[in-house]
């Protein structure tokens, strides 16, 4: 394996970078209008698009009590929405930054709020993609394609949006030695000042110095399938060469290792990381899952005491897991949730059980044909479990002693997606009623009984892309292709943010 890699090292090594000349004349083209507003929800009552909700309804498979308060804002002559062909997402999934700022693209072009909560908009047009938000919300990055609705993007410009100095600079234009074409996904490090960028299928982590203006490749491997940042802008990066063959590193920014996986397996004593593929990392837990298929070639999953600091370890237990099985960490790294199969299973796939252990290995139960939705931070998942004849509950797992509660019953509904708000007090989630031909959003609080119906669609087109306010006082969320809304918890109204709909 080190000498596969050391011969892709030479290669990539050999590869020679040109200049981007692109920038001026794409910068160019990135203008801004400031004018952009969202329009209350109540004021579109007699001209909103063919794909708006309909008014409230009641969920016919949950009571919801007389006494539940439903959104205020909801037009009571709202036409009765239908479904209309629309492109592949004309207004994206909302991004949000960490102070809770708004952007998201709409037919190509870049929307960005310029203070929280003020409902204005700077906009940047072009063929706009890709927008991430600094760890600190201060700064924007983006890239626009030169060629319109290009596929792939062989030439992406890459954007730095400054929201306190109100600027907009190309990193081409900054950092002379960026190489030309494209230079991958981009990641923030914690500090603000840091980007790594990884390219699709390759393994060198190209790291971007804003401070500096240095761009550099100090990790050069054969394929990163996991890279995450450590105290000390240190990398965990997970190496693949193969299916069942990893390396497992740590390295700084430049390009030293400071620690490799110890396997305890002696095949593997003089393959330093080797073999060890991530199936799951928490920092905060301190929780490491190795995939070890050092024996055969079913996979079995090592738990590990990991400290991101001092890089102790510490072996604790190990699992079976199926093949091609995930594994789900909750938010705090002190349960890990996977599938294991069952005994004399015909079908590796789907004769399995959902289980949940903690860090010392305690089970807390098994779940069939279970899948998680999201987990409830401080507590347990929301899972949807498929019963025998067809149909589909929800249930929440609390993992603290208490009792399993499933909050709908079987139905027919096919259920969607869900996300827990960050303080854990809400869960958001979609459903479809094939039979109706209906889409349904819902919120539920555990503490204060049923779910509460928020609105209804005609079509299964659905309601996705849940992203919370960092504060949990609202979320975002699309309907379909071509709308994107938010739900304020507190005034319990809907307001629809924009449409693309023509």
């Amino acid at each position: 394996m080190k000498q596969r890699s050391s011969q892709i090292q030479s290669k990539t090594i050999a590869i020679l970078l040109c200049i981007l000349g692109l920038g001026t004349a794409v910068l160019a083209a990135c203008q801004t209008n400031k004018t952009f507003q969202p329009t209350p929800l109540a004021a579109l009552a007699t001209t909103q698009p063919s794909h708006t909700p309909t008014p409230t309804i009641a969920v016919t498979e949950t009571a919801v009590p007389t006494s539940t308060p439903f959104p205020t804002q909801t037009p009571t002559t709202a036409p009765t929405p239908t479904v209309t062909a629309t492109p592949f997402l004309e207004v994206s999934r909302s991004i949000v930054s960490s102070q809770g700022q708004l952007a998201f693209i709409m037919n190509q072009a870049l929307f960005v709020e310029t203070a929280v909560g003020s409902a204005t908009f700077t906009t940047f047009e072009g063929d706009i993609r890709a927008p991430i938000w600094s760890p600190q919300g201060d700064r924007l990055l983006f890239y626009i394609c030169p060629v319109y609705e290009q596929i792939f993007c062989e030439e992406p410009e890459w954007m730095l949006y400054n929201l306190e100095r109100d600027e907009t600079s190309s990193l081409t234009d900054r950092f002379p030695n960026l190489p030309s074409g494209d230079i991958g996904n981009p990641t923030w490090l914690n500090s603000g000042e840091k980007l790594l960028f990884r390219r699709l299928f390759e393994g060198n982590v190209d790291v971007l110095d804003l401070n500096t203006g240095s761009f550099s490749t100090p990790i050069r491997v054969f394929r990163t399938i996991g890279v995450w940042e450590l105290a000390g802008e240190k990398l965990l990066v997970h190496d693949q060469f193969g299916t069942w063959a990893n390396e497992l590193h740590v390295f700084t920014l430049d390009g030293a290792i400071v620690w490799s996986y110890p396997n305890p397996n002696p095949e593997f004593s003089d393959y330093p990381g080797a073999n060890a593929g991530v199936l799951g990392f928490s920092e905060e837990g301190q929780l490491l899952i190795i995939l070890e298929p050092d024996e055969n070639l079913d996979e079995f999953a090592a738990f590990y005491h990991f400290d991101p600091v001092s890089f102790e370890i510490e072996r604790l237990f190990s699992v079976q897991l199926a093949v091609a099985s995930s594994v789900s960490l909750s938010p705090d790294g002190q349960f890990a949730a996977f599938y294991v199969p069952r005994e004399n299973a015909q079908n590796e796939y789907e004769d399995r059980d959902l289980t949940i252990v903690d860090q010392n290995g305690r089970s807390y139960g098994q779940r069939p044909n279970s899948v998680i939705v999201d987990w409830r931070p401080g507590g347990g998942p929301v899972v949807k479990e498929r019963m025998a004849d067809g149909q589909t509950q929800l249930v929440y797992w609390p993992l603290d002693g208490s009792a399993v509660q499933v909050f709908v019953n079987p139905t027919s509904f096919e259920f969607g997606a869900g996300k827990w708000s960050g303080d854990g007090r809400y869960l958001i989630y979609s459903s479809v009623d094939d039979a109706a031909n209906q889409s349904h959003l819902t919120l539920w609080q555990p503490e204060n009984g049923a779910p509460m119906l928020l609105q209804t669609a005609v079509g299964s087109d659905g309601f996705r892309n849940f992203a919370w306010l960092p504060d949990s006082t609202g979320v975002y969320f699309n309907l379909g292709r071509t709308e994107l809304w938010k739900f304020a918890v507190e005034t319990e109204s809907l307001t629809l943010i924009a449409t693309s709909a023509r």
